[in-house]
């Protein structure tokens, strides 16, 4: 998978969160993150990451991008 080259992130980002941040970055996908350390839930999108959110506003989040209209190649 590739990775995000983005340096500013927080070193405690491990490779499974970079992997889904550079999934993001290069395409358009919303690709959800479970930390193998703690468990918690985080989603990126567009190349940013969404982190400590309480899960409704995960749950709303991927609701509203399950419910977008799709593009058609």
């Amino acid at each position: 998978l590739p990775l995000t080259e983005d340096r500013t992130l927080s070193t405690e980002l491990g490779t499974r969160h970079r992997a889904a941040i550079g999934l993001s970055e290069q395409t358009d996908a919303v690709v959800v993150v479970v930390s193998e350390e703690t468990g918690t839930i985080s989603y990126t999108y567009g190349g940013h990451i969404y982190r400590h959110l309480p899960e409704d506003q995960i749950k709303e989040a991927l609701r509203t991008f399950m419910e977008r209209p799709r593009q058609t190649i």
